[in-house]
């Protein structure tokens, strides 16, 4: 492989900078992961939402004051809508009626809903400010910095193919494999390499290392980390930038778990430290 230029590794560093602070404002944001308290599919049809944790849709009393109202919801494949008796606040926007996309929020009392899940499979992820981890937030926790952990890497490909990964909860999640990424830190490495999105460039990379579940190491189920591919099937690692799963912080998030081919024998000391005790 190369050698990194100082000017790639200046360029990298600046980088890093700014992913960090970015990472840190989606944790102190309105849909931190430590803000997530709760996931309810929506059964397809009408509800109305309740204080009786019985129902397919329900809040805590505290998490729905000082709305006092009734709410109606109804799912449709793809979209749902909710029909209120008073104001509720619909992506920032107060309306008596919202029909909510997947990536829509709605403002109900204290409590923050996300529209998310399948066109098949809707389902209402719940947030609150006031979420014990959310309020007691103070920053992520990473590694030193060190170059030893940003390499240069190489692509071979195979025909790209559907991959069904564990989950952290529910189903396994299909990724899209489109060959194995080789690198070396200190001895060969091999990571099956996903894409993030169909039609793009952006490697998917989910790994457990020999720091993965350690005392004061990284997350045990592993972590995440995206690469851009260039035109020459190479991508630049830095492992700095490997960060946690959501469910890392939450429970009720659904991730993909890194498959046994994706255990590396080395220890990464870069990246994103183990956070909390989920």
């Amino acid at each position: 492989m190369p050698q990194l230029s100082p000017d790639l590794m200046q360029s990298v560093h600046a980088q890093r900078r700014a992913w960090r602070a970015s990472q840190d404002a989606k944790m102190r944001g309105p849909l931190s992961p430590l803000a997530r308290i709760d996931y309810q599919h929506i059964p397809l049809g009408e509800h109305t939402l309740s204080t009786n944790s019985h129902d397919p849709l329900h809040l805590l009393p505290e998490q729905l004051a000082p709305f006092s109202g009734q709410l109606r919801v109804i799912a449709q494949p793809g979209l749902v809508r909710f029909v209120s008796t008073q104001p509720i606040q619909h992506n920032d926007q107060p309306q008596t009626e919202a029909t909510l996309r997947k990536g829509d929020t709605l403002l109900i009392g204290q409590t923050r809903l996300l529209l998310t899940g399948a066109v098949s499979d809707p389902g209402l992820a719940v947030y609150s400010d006031t979420a014990p981890s959310r309020v007691t937030y103070s920053g992520l926790h990473y590694y030193p910095d060190s170059d030893d952990f940003v390499v240069m890497a190489k692509l071979v490909r195979t025909s790209p193919h559907p991959v069904k990964l564990l989950a952290s909860r529910g189903e396994p999640q299909e990724l899209t494999s489109i060959g194995d990424l080789h690198f070396s830190l200190g001895s060969p490495c091999v990571l099956e390499a996903y894409l993030e999105t169909p039609d793009g460039d952006t490697l998917f990379l989910i790994f457990r290392d020999q720091t993965s579940g350690t005392p004061d190491g990284s997350y045990g189920a592993g972590r995440f980390l995206l690469a851009k591919l260039q035109a020459d099937d190479t991508a630049l690692l830095d492992f700095h930038q490997a960060w946690n799963p959501l469910c890392a912080y939450s429970p009720y998030f659904h991730c993909p778990m890194p498959s046994r081919k994706n255990h590396l024998s080395v220890a990464i000391k870069a990246g994103e430290k183990s956070y909390g005790d989920h």
